[in-house]
């Protein structure tokens, strides 16, 4: 992708356009996508690096799973081989269309 010029500040918070206009993947917070349906377990989501995308990197990071904090407030988002970001649950994700689809 060249660049990001799509993307936007909420406070302090960066927010990304819902759906993707490049992929149609679609938003959703860490929190929801942590309390989504069993169905869903095993289906991809994605992280969104804008850096990556402002020096013409792939910006698309597979998420490989969240996991939740005791506080309830922090989650742990880890992706492969081996790494993981802490977040507060309203970081934004992204999601096929067809899964966000099945949240509702």
């Amino acid at each position: 992708l060249p660049g990001c010029p799509w993307r936007r500040r909420k406070g302090h918070q960066m927010s990304f356009p819902d759906p993707c206009p490049h992929t149609g993947r679609r938003v959703v917070t860490v929190a929801q996508w942590n309390a989504r349906p069993d169905e869903l377990i095993d289906e991809a989501a994605y992280w969104f690096n804008p850096e990556a995308a402002d020096v013409g990197l792939d910006p698309w990071r597979l998420i490989e799973g969240i996991d939740a904090h005791l506080n309830g407030r922090e989650f742990d988002v880890l992706f492969p081989p081996a790494s993981y970001r802490t977040v507060t649950g309203e970081q934004q994700i992204y999601v096929s269309a067809k899964h966000f689809a099945m949240m509702k």
